[in-house]
């Protein structure tokens, strides 16, 4: 008795990952394009207080490390996303703009994460 395969796909190890690979790279390559080009996007000011980190689902995810640079992007939203749809083709349909902890400095060169040791207290 033979067996017959019922995948028609590839058929080595070595030709699967390729084709992991090329299905990861031409999903990532939006979010790349994105976060090349958001300082012309955005401006170079709040391109350092607002990152790109996420697309998924046409979901393009900024996290941003002070609040009035969150209201300037909430307030820009229209604006960006016309020009993120426009740079993408379309994959972006919605910006989301969420708080986080950056590693930028603040004005007086202080850190805006918390010292290791102050989370232990």
């Amino acid at each position: 008795m033979t067996r017959t395969s019922r995948r028609a796909g590839p058929s080595t190890l070595h030709a699967v990952v390729a084709q992991v690979l090329k299905q990861t790279a031409a999903d990532a390559r939006p979010l790349f394009m994105v976060q090349a080009r958001w300082p012309s996007v955005v401006g170079r000011r709040l391109a350092k207080h607002a990152k790109p980190v996420s697309l998924r689902r046409g979901r393009l995810i900024v996290q941003v490390d002070r609040p009035g640079e969150s209201y300037v992007l909430q307030y820009e939203r229209p604006r960006v996303l016309g020009a993120l749809q426009r740079l993408t083709a379309g994959r972006v349909e919605e910006l989301v703009i969420r708080p986080g902890g950056g590693t930028s400095t603040g004005r007086h060169g202080v850190s805006a994460r918390p010292h290791p040791r102050a989370a232990r207290a």
